[in-house]
């Protein structure tokens, strides 16, 4: 990802700014075509296609059940609290 200040989209009006409840991958599908990914735990961070998300996950999948899918393949899955895999969406305000 590239430096630059990214802020939240609330997907239900287009505003910028933090959004409330669980959005989903169809809502998001709306706003982006890439998914911004990262990690608050590590380095691990990337952009995702959305249309390959959709596919494999469909459009339905809550943002919340999307970070533990995209999370399964982390070593800190399974880590202690303070230490486990934090993934998130940083140009989405609901993760």
């Amino acid at each position: 990802m590239g430096g630059g200040v990214h802020r939240a989209v609330d997907l239900e009006t287009g505003a910028q700014g933090m959004t409330r409840g669980s959005n989903t991958l169809g809502g998001v599908a709306q706003h982006f075509t890439l998914l911004a990914v990262r990690c608050a735990r590590c380095e691990r961070r990337g952009r995702l296609r959305i249309n390959h998300l959709l596919k494999e996950h469909g459009p339905d999948i809550p943002m919340p059940d999307l970070r533990q899918r995209l999370a399964q393949d982390c070593p800190k899955r399974e880590a202690a609290l303070y230490e486990r895999c934090d993934v998130f969406f940083p140009e989405i305000g609901a993760n």
